[in-house]
């Protein structure tokens, strides 16, 4: 947790919460971490074709990430 708290004082507004790397449980630590400290939510498949072929598109449950990210980067441009 040391490192994401430095992470966060180097001016980093989002976090990778939902990954098709992470477990539940990272997933859970991710997101009541970010909503902690008001981080915005991402979402990434790191889908790269045949690179990486046990990955899908569309391969994490993002739960309403895309309306906590418009919502977060309105609330930052204000």
């Amino acid at each position: 947790m040391p490192l994401l708290r430095d992470i966060i004082s180097c001016g980093i507004k989002g976090i990778e919460v939902y990954s098709s790397y992470h477990s539940r449980e990272q997933v859970d630590f991710y997101k009541e971490f970010a909503l902690k400290n008001k981080l915005i939510l991402t979402c990434g498949s790191d889908f790269h074709g045949k690179t990486k072929p046990s990955i899908s598109i569309d391969g994490t449950d993002c739960e309403n990430s895309e309306e906590n990210i418009i919502s977060r980067l309105k609330e930052l441009l204000i």
